[in-house]
């Protein structure tokens, strides 16, 4: 069985006449503070799959922000991430255990975390 696309409007959910295309999809501009559509957060052992959702997206011209290319080596873990969800329109976490069991995971859902 196909998945079905539901759209809701007014709290209403009604079932689209044609399937969702992403080209129908406009990609939000980005206001002058911000460097990113999306701050994506998510856990090492979800490497793999996190970098494939990455991909796609970017590959739609989404701009995202990850640790391991847009993090500043030069500051700590706690001022690039700040700065990296200031900087951008929306935060996504990849929920995963392990990303429960992440205390940097934890941090950026504002979490705090007994080691």
């Amino acid at each position: 069985m196909e998945p079905i696309n539901l759209i809701e409007t007014a709290g209403a959910k009604v079932k689209p006449t044609a399937p969702l295309s992403p080209s129908v999809y406009v990609i939000p501009t980005l206001r002058d503070d911000e460097l990113y559509h999306v701050f994506i957060s998510y856990s090492s052992t979800d490497y793999q799959w996190t970098h494939s959702l990455i991909n796609h997206l970017e590959s739609h011209s989404l701009q995202l922000c990850y640790h391991e290319r847009d993090f500043t080596p030069d500051r700590t873990v706690l001022e690039n991430m700040s700065d990296c969800i200031q900087q951008s329109q929306n935060v996504l976490l990849v929920l995963s255990p392990e990303f429960v069991r992440s205390c940097w995971c934890l941090f950026s859902t504002g979490r705090h975390c007994n080691p």
